[in-house]
């Protein structure tokens, strides 16, 4: 397969972020991809620029923060976020996540 490259999303903040999963607004307008440090970043499509960085995307979509305990371990935790859903409708961005040490899957919504 041969192909060229339309678009680079890269983050300026830092160097070497993976991106675990990802989803597209109904619009086609915005990007949102969930990162391996906990972050969300949320990237125009067409500029290819960071229009907003997620900040505790990570922490929210995992087990310690929907249990309401957050101990020391939770905080240095890295992210295990399985994948990113956006809302077709509503603009309600989805992140879900299925943590080795949880028996279900946790679902947060972000507005």
């Amino acid at each position: 397969y041969t192909g060229s490259i339309l678009r680079v999303y890269a983050r300026d903040d830092v160097q070497g972020a993976n991106y675990l999963a990802g989803g597209v607004s109904r619009s086609n307008r915005y990007l949102f991809l969930a990162c391996d440090d906990g972050k969300c970043a949320v990237f125009d499509v067409m500029s290819g620029s960071v229009e907003r960085i997620v900040n505790s995307f990570g922490k929210e979509c995992t087990t310690s923060a929907a249990g309401g305990g957050e101990s020391d371990s939770a905080m240095t935790r890295r992210a295990e976020i399985s994948g990113v859903v956006v809302h077709p409708h509503c603009g309600y961005l989805g992140g879900y996540s299925n943590d080795r040490g949880q028996k279900r899957g946790v679902l947060t919504l972000f507005k």
